[in-house]
């Protein structure tokens, strides 16, 4: 019934919801043109005049850089990104297509948020993450006595899966750093916690990060933190990034292939010298994490095309374990299913 309603909706309906979104929301074509922005565009950017302009021609008017809209047509992906407006003003803004029945760009939605509130947001997340501190600690006990249970992760026979548990064994405590790899899925992410378990940090933080799910605006302040005043909307406090917070652990960099290739060069320092510096501040941290690495990329392609630093794959590339998917491995399928 409610899907039935839905439907009948009318565009001019639907339009005037958008209109009640308080972020910035753009509509063009894939030719840069602008077909409808929302009340919130116009009210951010004082002007009324918006619509029938030419979003390229404003980017290199300085109205904002860089266009969404122009990266969404060149990468014809989702794009998140940092952009700044001709007023100095810090927005993170994301955009992604509307395809034609070929598949092809037909329209192109853009979404912004002031940077500030972004950063607000996480700020107020951090007062949720001081009373989760007291959980953390005690499950992290839990942990330390499953220690002796680590093993009961591997449930597969196959060749390939008691190969992967005794390699597990074998490295866990060679404190080095150890690359994964194979298809999304395979569970590189519960092999890395499997290791850091067999490990003699296993009793310290475990610290996990989806290099593809933050945008790159923001993954170098989680990532590395920031001193207080670093940039517009910082907290007043600053804020301790992931490493710190993985000190004497593991932190588990997921998806590596896709962090930002100028972040790439500060994480290459910190693997040789295990020195980072915080966002704002001239003072080297040191910190004793050790790195466990994954990606479904092909890295070695990625250092020819230009987007990997070749220095920085042959860091992490110290000790590189490839997880089969199931097809390969189909002894397991029974175990698994049990």
């Amino acid at each position: 019934m409610n899907q039935n309603r839905l439907k009948q909706l009318d565009g001019q309906v639907l339009f005037e919801i958008l209109n009640t979104l308080k972020d910035p929301i753009w509509i063009t074509e894939k030719s840069g043109n602008v077909l409808w922005v929302n009340r919130a565009a116009k009210n951010f950017f004082k002007r009324d005049d918006l619509i029938g302009k030419n979003v390229y021609e404003m980017e290199r008017q300085g109205v904002f850089s860089p266009s969404i809209t122009r990266l969404v047509v060149e990468k014809k992906q989702f794009i998140s990104t940092a952009q700044i407006t001709q007023n100095n003003e810090s927005l993170l803004a994301s955009g992604d297509f509307i395809p034609d029945k070929n598949g092809d760009i037909r329209y192109i939605v853009t979404h912004a948020r002031p940077l500030s509130q972004v950063i607000k947001k996480s700020n107020e997340l951090e007062k949720v993450e001081s009373i989760l501190e007291l959980y953390k600690q005690q499950i992290r006990q839990l942990l330390i006595e499953q220690k002796q249970q680590a093993n009961d992760f591997f449930l597969g026979k196959s060749k390939a899966s008691q190969q992967l548990k005794t390699w597990a064994e074998k490295i866990a405590n060679v404190d080095t750093t150890v690359l994964l790899t194979g298809e999304t899925g395979v569970g590189k992410t519960a092999f890395a916690y499997h290791i850091h378990q067999l490990s003699i940090r296993s009793d310290k933080p475990f610290i996990h990060l989806d290099c593809s799910a933050i945008p790159d605006s923001l993954i170098e302040s989680e990532l590395f933190g920031y001193k207080k005043g670093a940039f517009t909307g910082a907290s007043t406090k600053g804020k301790l990034g992931l490493i710190a917070a993985a000190d004497q652990g593991t932190l588990f960099l997921d998806e590596i292939g896709d962090m930002p290739f100028h972040l790439q060069s500060k994480l290459l320092q910190f693997l040789q010298n295990k020195t980072y510096r915080m966002i704002g501040d001239n003072k080297v941290q040191q910190a004793d994490v050790r790195i466990l690495a994954a990606t479904n990329a092909n890295l070695k392609e990625r250092v020819k095309e230009g987007t990997f630093r070749k220095d920085l794959f042959y860091r992490l590339n110290v000790l590189s374990i490839e997880i089969p998917p199931l097809r390969e491995r189909k002894e397991d399928i029974l175990p698994f299913s049990l």
